[in-house]
């Protein structure tokens, strides 16, 4: 898997869609990222998460869920790549104040950690700092925040 160790998990589309060899292989790739997300689901419920379907009428938890603790949410999708669906494994997460929390390691690492993520600024890469929103759902410690700021918030960027 290239040394990854974080989400998203390394896909790629354009093999899907051009067949050949290639489409082989990212097919098993996405079964074994759709497997992570089915760990990463079950390490979550062991761990005091309550976990829902997002779509509770009309897809089951083990293809679409989200998870909820002391106001951090952790999504996840782990849907088949079929007929009817391109499988695309995906786990987001957001903390308390709804800003999202980035880097999401590959492997449930406890909610601490998780917590922690909440004080990761994932442009200058450093841990234990107060972060703020930027633009729609990015984060940024105050030293990064103007740079960010100027990148991500041109004119029209909300309407």
């Amino acid at each position: 898997m290239s040394g990854r160790a974080h989400w998203p998990w390394p896909i790629s589309v354009d093999r899907i869609y051009a067949g050949g060899a290639g489409r082989e292989a990212e097919k098993s790739n996405r079964t074994a990222g759709n497997l992570h997300v089915d760990a990463f689901r079950l390490a979550l419920e062991s761990d005091g998460w309550l976990v829902e379907p997002t779509y509770p009428n009309h897809e089951a938890v083990e293809r679409a869920w989200k998870a909820k603790r002391d106001g951090f949410v952790i999504s996840g999708i782990s849907r088949p790549n079929d007929d009817k669906t391109l499988g695309v494994p995906e786990i987001n997460g957001w903390c308390d104040r709804g800003i999202s929390l980035r880097p999401i390691p590959l492997i449930y690492p406890g909610f601490e950690v998780v917590k922690a993520l909440a004080h990761h600024c994932p442009e200058c890469k450093r841990d234990g700092v107060e972060t703020v929103r930027v633009a729609f759902a990015n984060r940024a410690c105050r030293g990064c925040e103007p740079a960010l700021r100027a990148k991500l918030e041109t004119p029209g960027w909300c309407d």
